[in-house]
């Protein structure tokens, strides 16, 4: 009788711990998976990435999974909220409307007049010292 109620307890732990964890497929606007998609748990450090067929399990110890954060290069981010006890997700993500452009900036082709002059603040006195004699001036 003990092991039958121990086996019941055991059952019922595994049950809940797999209802738990959220579950689902990221995929593109076509229905393609996307592979590498991070999907976050939002106020948690909890984070995982979709595999080559756009899976991924979301470990949830608490079991009160409220919002998550899911993005991918290329596409635009979108975040997902959760009511109840999910069933698997399917998540789809838009191309990203915005082309990222890397730009560096790097002053090896600029002339001296273009480059940035350094500045000296010079005292009165400093400045009385550096002026040429008055017989120098033409």
């Amino acid at each position: 009788m003990n092991r039958v109620i121990a086996a019941l307890g055991l059952l019922t732990i595994t049950q809940i711990t797999l209802a738990s964890d959220v579950r689902g497929v990221v995929r593109n606007s076509e229905g393609i998976p996307i592979e590498g998609a991070s999907v976050e748990a939002i106020g948690t450090n909890t984070r995982v990435r979709s595999d080559e067929h756009g899976r991924f399990v979301l470990p949830n110890p608490s079991g009160r999974q409220q919002e998550l954060h899911v993005k991918a290069a290329g596409f635009a981010h979108r975040t997902v909220h959760l009511e109840k006890a999910p069933a698997p997700l399917d998540i789809v993500l838009n191309p990203a409307s915005l082309e990222i452009v890397h730009v560096t900036g790097l002053p090896w082709h600029a002339s001296n007049i273009e480059s940035a002059q350094p500045i000296t603040v010079l005292s009165e006195e400093q400045l009385r010292r550096r002026q040429p004699p008055h017989w120098a001036t033409p």
